[in-house]
């Protein structure tokens, strides 16, 4: 019976040591994993060997998913002048004042004066937290002008360092921000008119993060075949499959004459949207037929969808392309920036064959006396032929072993 690599017995237990891939090393932190298969039986330990691969590959590859985006991924904040650090946090700002404006009633008689007294003294004390982080006396642990950058700019899809300089003075431009949005909030409770006193925001108005007229012009389709073009990648015709389908649902959710600098995050959810609602082998089970076509056809005949993988694998090209937009300086940030769909653990888990089914198997003309090893191996004859069909599913019976590893 030959011998499984990695697999060995430590104390009273079988353990199984994996290499990990060079390429994941650095973000793994390892150089090989041990994972105790938790039997004492050699037999059994042989059939958990296979899916234990299984489940470390698939961490493996989500490692290279994740790595290749971070390598895709610039610091899009460090890009951004002072005029346009203080256009996000007027944004900011803008955002905050309208939903404070719906959240206050106009009517406050149901409320008691005490209830009124309570929450005026709660919105001074904060008030007076944002005022000293702004003049720099503040006592407390927690910076919350860089916590409020920090979670906006991931809210924007806005990549950022946060050691950098832009981010330091975003954070403070925020806390500002926070102090006149503190001080609007107790003159609204207590009937006074909106009256800012920071200049950044006395002539405060709904504007973009970014102006898009010193952008380049270049439509999706043109920007589609740079990024196919460019000579410092090489992709595997997995990857080039992968993306002629992604190109085709951004062709039909966006449109190919549709200028990159307008494209939205709205616009990127729904080729997301899209995408889930998908079969798998559209271009084969609905030939001729768009991609929303072929979804309506997929739920009128209960069709399987893409799976949950398939789909991140889409949206993280997505992504890198729209991150070679930013490089190339066609868009200021990444609407795709993030975007992903969860994926549910199974719960299924894999069982061995039963001895019932190792008969079948086992007893087959194959291994009994067939025609040939060709098309006659399941019909029964007179010849045993131990060639190829005839031994890899003896080997995996006794390695554990899937088929692309042994052949």
């Amino acid at each position: 019976m030959p011998k499984i690599p990695g697999l060995k017995l430590r104390g009273q237990t079988y353990h199984l040591r994996l290499r990990v891939p060079t390429d994941v090393v650095a973000v793994y932190g390892k150089n090989e994993v041990n994972v105790s298969l938790k039997t004492k039986d050699y037999s059994e330990a042989r059939k958990k060997v296979g899916k234990v691969r299984d489940v470390y590959e698939s961490k493996f590859d989500e490692l290279r998913i994740k790595l290749q985006a971070q390598r895709d991924e610039p610091d899009m904040l460090s890009q951004y002048s002072d005029y346009e650090l203080e256009r996000l946090a007027i944004r900011w700002f803008n955002e905050q004042r309208t939903a404070e404006n719906k959240a206050i009633p106009d009517d406050m008689s149901d409320l008691t004066q005490d209830e009124i007294k309570d929450i005026n003294i709660d919105k001074e004390y904060f008030l007076g937290l944002c005022e000293d982080e702004v003049n720099g006396t503040a006592k407390h642990p927690e910076h919350y002008g860089w916590n409020t950058a920090h979670k906006y700019l991931k809210e924007l899809g806005i990549t950022f360092s946060a050691k950098s300089e832009n981010f330091h003075r975003l954070g403070q431009l925020m806390s500002r921000a926070l102090a006149e949005n503190a001080r609007q909030d107790v003159r609204r409770w207590n009937g006074k008119p909106y009256a800012p006193s920071d200049e950044l925001f006395i002539h405060a108005h709904q504007v973009p993060a970014h102006s898009k007229s010193n952008l380049p012009k270049k439509t999706l389709e043109a920007l589609m075949q740079e990024y196919l073009d460019d000579p410092e990648v090489q992709r595997t015709k997995g990857t080039e499959k992968n993306l002629s389908v992604l190109f085709r649902a951004l062709k039909e959710m966006i449109g190919e004459d549709t200028q990159i600098s307008d494209i939205t995050r709205q616009d990127c959810k729904r080729v997301r949207d899209l995408l889930l609602k998908a079969p798998a082998n559209a271009t084969k089970r609905a030939r001729g037929k768009s991609l929303e076509e072929a979804a309506k056809i997929a739920e009128k005949n209960d069709w399987a969808l893409l799976s949950p993988k398939t789909i991140n694998n889409y949206l993280g090209n997505l992504n890198a392309l729209m991150n070679f937009a930013v490089n190339e300086k066609y868009l200021r940030e990444n609407p795709a920036s993030g975007l992903k769909i969860k994926i549910k653990k199974k719960g299924k888990q894999r069982f061995p064959f039963d001895k019932d089914q190792l008969q079948k198997i086992f007893s087959a003309p194959l291994y009994t006396g067939c025609v040939n090893d060709g098309h006659g191996y399941n019909k029964p004859g007179a010849g045993i032929y131990k060639r190829t069909r005839f031994w890899v599913p003896l080997i995996a019976l006794y390695t554990g072993m899937r088929m692309n590893e042994i052949c």
